[in-house]
C-alpha cells in the first residue's frame, strides 16, 4: 500500500521497465479481465483526450481478476472522501480491486496522487474479500485500446506484471446471479441530524450483527443461527448451507422461477435473479446484543421535540457467481442491506447539508447501457427532478457518463417486471438478426410495445400509426426526455386539431395519420423534433440502410414508418455496407391478442424482416425522432 501511494514509482516501473505481459505468467496464474464496458466510457466524447485515475471496481474468482466497472477520482470530494457511500451505488459483491491511470506520461506524475485514505479503502476489502495474496490490481498506460500494462501487488508490496484480456459482460452475466432484496425498516426518533443518523447506524448494527432472515419468493430462507452459523430451511426440511446459489434457485416452483429462456430476456441482467425479502428477527435467543443490554431499562426524558417516524423502504442488489455457496450468500445479502442503509444516512445528511426538509427516501435500479451492470441510487420523494440535477452530474461524472443523455433520472428506473402497466417492455430482446456479415444497430432504451385493442380501445383497421406513436412516446419517457403521460387516440385527435392540420370532425373519428402526423404531434405536446425520410417504392427501402444504420448508431430512437395503409415501427437494422444487404427489425401494431412476449415474437409480430416485407407498389415515409440534450 506504501508502494501503490507514490504514482512516481509507479509510473517509473511502467516507463523504464516494460515487458512483454505473456513472459511473464503462465496461464495456470492470476490474469486481469476487463469489461469492454470500461474502454466504452474511457472512449466516450465526456472522458476523450483527458488524463483519468481512479477505483477499478469488480469480482475477484478463483484465479482471476473481473474489472467490472470504475469510478474516476474528481467525484470523490461530493462524498467527503468516504468510500462507502459511492460503492454503495454498486451492488453487492462488487468491491474495490485496483486502480488504474490513464493518461500522458510525460506529464507531472506527482500531480496525480490519489489520497492515502483511496488506497486504504482497496486494500482493506481486498483483504476481506479475496482468497489470493493480492492486495489490488494496477493498470497503467496512455491509450485504453493499445498501450496499457497490468500489474498485481501483492500484500508485500511486490509489484509484478499479469496478464489481461478485455470481455463481454453481458457473456459474463451467465455465470452470476442477481439477487434483488426487499424489505420494510422504520427509523423513529426525534428530528435531529445527529439522532436519525444513530437510529440508521443502529439498523446497520442489527444487519451486521446478524438479526435478520431472508426468504425466497416461496418457502425457503436463510438466517444465521444464535452460534452464528448460516442456516437455510424450507417448511419441510432443513437444507444444507453448502447448496449452491444455482441449486437454491431450483427451490422457487417452476410457475416463480425467474431463469429466463436466452430467446425471449429482456436485457443481459435478466437472466438469473432471485427475489429476496428481509425480516428482521426479533424473537428467540439470537436479536442484537443492543437489544439484550437494554430489555430491562426503561429510560423517561421529557422534552419538547418534534419526532420523526421515517419507513425505510430496502430495495438492493447483491451479484454472487452461481456456484457461492448459502454459507457466504448471507454474507453478501447482509452487506447489500447495510450498503443501503449507509446510503440512506448519506442522503439524510445531504439534505440537511442542502437545508431541505427529510423526506421518504425511495431508491431507484437503473441499467446505464454504456456501464453494463446495475446501479442502485436514492432519490427524496419531495424533490423534483431539476432539484436533482446536481446529484445526477455528479455521477455522469464520476463514471464517465455523457452529460447530454438522461441516464439516471427516474424515468430510467430499471424494472423487474416483463410487463410495465399492462404492457410488454422491449419485446425485442433476445432475438437474433439473419446472419448478413454487416453491422447491426438498434433502439437504444427500454420502450413498451402498443397495438390494436389495447386501453380497452378498438381501433382495429386504422390505430397502427397511433399505435406507433406511443411506442415512441414510451420510449421517450422511459429515457427520462418526458414526464408527460403517453397520450391517447383522442388526445393525439385534438393535438392535431389545435395546431390546424385537421379540421375539428377528425375528433372521435377512425381516419388514419401517417408519419408526417406523428412528428406533428412529437413536436405539439412534447416538443421533440423529427426528421422525415421518403421512398418510392418498398423496393427502394434498401437505399436506406446507411441512413438508418446512423440514426441508430448517434440517436438510438425508434422509427415510425407508414406506406399504403399500414404503419410500423422500426428498432433496428443489420446492414451490409458491401453488398448493400438488410433486415429490418419490425415491432408489428396490428397484433390483437393478449400481453404474450413468446406469442409475440413467435408469431412474427416482433421480428426480423428482409426487403421483401415492404410493399413494392407502395411508398413510405419515415419518421425519425431526434433526442433533445438532456442531462
Amino acid at each position: 500500500v506504501n508502494l501503490l501511494k507514490n504514482y512516481k514509482g509507479l509510473f517509473d516501473l511502467h516507463t523504464s521497465t516494460m515487458v512483454k505481459i505473456s513472459e511473464v505468467l503462465d496461464s495456470s496464474e492470476m490474469s486481469l479481465l476487463l469489461s469492454n464496458n470500461i474502454m466504452k466510457r474511457i472512449n466516450s466524447s465526456s472522458c476523450e483526450g483527458k488524463k483519468l485515475m481512479g477505483v477499478l471496481y469488480g469480482f475477484e474468482w478463483k484465479n482471476e481478476v473481473i474489472a467490472v466497472t470504475f469510478i474516476i477520482t474528481p467525484g470523490f470530494e461530493i462524498f467527503e472522501n468516504d468510500f462507502q457511500n459511492i460503492e454503495a451505488i454498486f451492488p453487492s459483491g462488487m468491491y474495490p480491486i485496483g486502480l488504474f491511470i490513464i493518461g500522458d506520461e510525460a506529464e507531472d506524475p506527482g500531480s496525480m496522487e490519489l489520497p492515502n485514505h483511496v488506497m486504504e479503502h482497496i486494500s482493506q476489502s481486498l483483504l476481506r474479500w479475496t482468497s489470493n495474496d493480492v492486495n489490488c490490481v494496477v493498470i497503467l498506460g496512455t491509450d485504453i485500446h493499445h498501450d496499457i500494462s497490468s500489474y498485481a501487488v501483492n500484500r508485500n508490496n511486490d509489484m509484478k506484471a499479469i496478464k489481461h484480456e478485455f470481455i463481454n459482460l453481458e457473456n459474463m452475466w451467465n455465470d452470476y446471479m442477481l439477487h434483488h432484496i426487499t424489505g420494510i425498516l422504520k427509523v423513529s426518533c426525534p428530528l435531529r441530524e445527529t439522532e436519525i443518523l444513530k437510529n440508521l447506524e443502529n439498523l446497520q448494527g442489527d444487519v451486521e450483527s446478524r438479526s435478520v432472515a431472508f426468504f425466497l419468493e416461496n418457502d425457503f430462507f436463510i438466517r444465521y443461527t444464535s452460534s452464528g452459523d448460516v442456516e437455510c430451511t424450507t417448511l419441510n426440511k432443513e437444507v444444507t448451507c453448502e447448496k449452491t446459489v444455482q441449486e437454491i434457485a431450483s427451490y422457487v416452483p417452476s410457475n416463480e422461477s425467474t431463469i429466463i429462456n436466452a430467446k425471449h430476456k429482456r436485457n443481459a441482467m435478466d437472466f438469473h435473479h432471485m427475489n429476496w425479502r428481509m425480516n428482521p428477527v426479533v424473537t428467540g435467543s439470537y436479536v442484537p446484543d443492543r437489544i439484550l443490554r437494554c430489555v430491562p431499562v426503561i429510560n423517561q426524558a421529557e422534552e419538547e421535540s418534534p419526532c420523526l417516524t421515517l419507513p425505510i423502504k430496502l430495495d438492493c442488489l447483491a451479484i454472487t457467481h452461481k456456484t457461492t455457496t448459502g454459507k457466504y450468500l448471507m454474507k453478501y445479502l447482509c452487506q447489500a442491506v447495510v450498503r443501503q442503509l449507509k446510503c440512506v444516512s448519506f442522503v439524510i445528511k445531504r439534505l440537511y447539508a442542502e437545508g431541505r426538509k427529510i423526506s421518504l427516501i425511495k431508491p431507484y435500479h437503473f441499467y446505464p447501457e454504456l456501464c453494463g451492470h446495475p446501479l442502485t441510487l436514492l432519490y427524496p420523494q419531495d424533490l423534483s427532478e431539476s432539484d436533482l440535477e446536481p446529484w445526477r452530474r455528479n455521477l455522469h461524472s464520476m463514471l464517465c457518463l455523457p452529460m447530454d443523455v438522461p441516464t439516471v433520472r427516474r424515468a430510467n428506473e430499471h424494472t423487474f417486471d416483463w410487463h410495465v402497466d399492462g404492457y410488454i417492455k422491449n419485446p425485442h430482446m433476445g432475438l437474433s438478426s439473419p446472419k448478413l456479415n454487416g453491422e447491426v444497430a438498434l433502439v437504444r432504451g427500454d420502450y413498451t410495445y402498443h397495438h390494436y385493442m389495447q386501453d380497452k380501445k378498438d381501433d382495429k383497421g386504422w390505430g397502427c400509426a397511433y399505435r406507433s406513436l406511443q411506442t415512441l412516446v414510451s420510449w421517450f419517457r422511459f429515457q427520462g426526455y418526458t414526464e408527460k403521460p403517453i397520450p391517447s387516440h383522442k388526445e393525439i385527435q385534438e393535438s392535431l386539431v389545435a395546431m390546424g392540420d385537421k379540421p375539428t370532425s377528425f375528433i372521435g373519428s377512425t381516419q388514419w395519420i401517417g408519419s408526417t402526423e406523428v412528428s406533428y404531434v412529437l413536436d405539439s405536446l412534447f416538443g421533440i423534433t423529427s426528421r422525415i425520410l421518403f421512398v418510392n417504392s418498398g423496393e427502394d427501402m434498401g437505399s436506406q440502410g446507411r441512413e438508418l444504420l446512423h440514426h441508430f448508431r448517434t440517436q438510438g430512437t425508434p422509427i415510425m414508418i407508414g406506406g399504403g395503409v399500414l404503419a410500423h415501427t422500426i428498432l433496428g437494422v443489420d446492414f451490409n455496407c458491401e453488398t448493400g444487404d438488410i433486415n429490418f427489425l419490425i415491432l408489428d401494431p396490428h397484433y390483437t391478442g393478449e400481453e404474450d412476449l413468446p406469442t409475440v415474437q413467435n408469431k412474427g409480430f416482433c421480428g426480423w424482416k428482409n426487403i421483401n416485407f415492404w410493399d413494392k407498389k407502395a411508398h413510405y415515409n419515415m419518421c425519425l425522432p431526434l433526442r433533445p440534450s438532456l442531462l
